[in-house]
């Protein structure tokens, strides 16, 4: 089994939620992604927009080391693979630079 994990390298929770609503405003648009979210307790806002509780369950945020321990515990969980992508918060080329030597050391 392979999970899709959003990270951000930051501990600011206000600026986690910002990046993460931007990142899944497209999703809210589409019906067949809206219902999916509805089904797992996630139903979108009044504003046919993602939830705050949904964006904080769905990306994976905090130092390096939070990170890492989150990781982890997915793949002790008896996933097969984690795919990876970076949630930029501040400077998207040293957070990305980070984020490939936190998974490298895993």
């Amino acid at each position: 089994m392979v999970a899709h994990v959003p990270v951000a390298l930051s501990q600011d929770h206000d600026s986690v939620m910002v990046a993460g609503h931007k990142m899944f405003e497209m999703y809210s648009k589409l019906p067949f992604y809206a219902k999916m979210f509805a089904g797992a307790g996630f139903p979108l806002t009044s504003d046919n927009m993602v939830s705050e509780d949904f964006v904080d369950n769905m990306i994976i945020s905090g130092n390096e080391d939070t990170v890492a321990k989150s990781l982890n515990k997915l793949l002790a969980s008896g996933l097969d693979e984690l795919m990876v992508n970076l949630v930029p918060i501040v400077d998207e080329k040293y957070e990305q630079t980070q984020l490939i030597h936190l998974i490298g050391q895993l």
